[in-house]
């Protein structure tokens, strides 16, 4: 990855938790309003699984 693209990437990490810590701060929950990210891979056999890609990774 490129130094530009990992530093969107990081600061896109970063306004996301902020906003999450903001609800968890007001009293809602933040699960209200974001989800962890997930992704399905295949395996060699063609097997399925479901891969955590969460954003403080």
């Amino acid at each position: 990855m490129d130094k530009q693209l990992q530093a969107l990437k990081h600061n896109l990490e970063a306004a996301v938790q902020c906003a999450m810590e903001s609800c968890e701060t007001s009293g809602h929950g933040a699960s209200d309003h974001f989800r962890g990210v997930t992704k399905m891979i295949t395996h060699g056999k063609g097997g399925l699984s479901v891969l955590n890609d969460e954003a403080t990774q």
